[in-house]
């Protein structure tokens, strides 16, 4: 759960805790205006998600970064979380870095957040945008346009105009699909020409696979790996299909 899928009080109580790690029940109980017993059940509940934490008699909030860190520790395998800390070490202080909407994008940027990279993160996903735009060493340019509300992420003609101005270091991407022998690919919900303007500015294209990627063979071709810089991979599925990696020119990254 996002802290912006919080309850209004709940998301009060956390913001109080905040900033104010003294603070009892009682004293909550008046700022929210309601009975001691449903702030207890609200702190049982924001302290189940991970949002705050009791220590020594005292209520503190948990950095939101490292609860999203460890969420995800949860939910991937050490195999993801190992190629997404080798995909961040592949991103450079003084990059300029384009990220498209991805579930692991946003976890790149958490990662990128724990890092002192100094950077700037080009990217149509609001979800990315949120988590980076208060960073004191990440800058931010949201390409802005037509918004999807499944996804909260933009595309269309005004986020390919903005994209059209600029000059990227790097494009980094999960791919949706791997085929060896047309290039890789992406679902069919994602914005194929955003993607395709996103290679065209960027000087260096990072691709990080797992066993996801090349499973899965159908989907939208984003392009032939001949405009494909590096990939980072992990060492099990790199032994599997080194044969087929074998016959392109890109750098591969093997994570440790």
């Amino acid at each position: 759960m996002e802290i912006n899928e919080l309850s209004n009080r709940q998301l009060k109580i956390y913001e109080a805790i905040k900033e104010n790690p003294n603070i009892n029940v009682m004293d909550i109980s008046t700022l929210t205006n309601v009975a001691p017993a449903t702030v207890r059940r609200d702190l049982t509940k924001l302290s189940e998600l991970n949002y705050i934490q009791k220590s020594y008699g005292k209520l503190s909030v948990i950095d939101p970064i490292k609860k999203r860190i460890n969420d995800n520790s949860s939910t991937l395998s050490n195999e993801q979380l190992d190629l997404i800390k080798t995909t961040v070490k592949q991103i450079h202080s003084g990059n300029v870095v384009l990220l498209n909407y991805s579930e692991l994008n946003c976890i790149i940027a958490d990662e990128l957040l724990l890092s002192d990279k100094n950077i700037t993160i080009v990217t149509n996903s609001l979800r990315i945008f949120d988590r980076t735009k208060d960073s004191t060493h990440i800058n931010n340019i949201l390409l802005a346009g037509l918004y999807n509300k499944e996804t909260k992420a933009f595309s269309g003609t005004t986020t390919y105009s903005i994209l059209s101005t600029l000059r990227a270091d790097c494009f980094v991407m999960h791919p949706s699909g791997i085929d060896f022998q047309l290039g890789f690919l992406a679902d069919p919900t994602e914005d194929l020409p955003l993607l395709q303007n996103m290679l065209n500015v960027a000087r260096k294209v990072i691709l990080y696979i797992d066993e996801s990627c090349i499973e899965k063979k159908s989907g939208l071709l984003v392009s032939n790996f001949n405009l494909v810089n590096t990939i980072v991979i992990n060492k099990k599925i790199y032994e599997k299909y080194k044969d087929e990696l074998s016959l392109f020119d890109f750098k591969i990254v093997i994570t440790e």
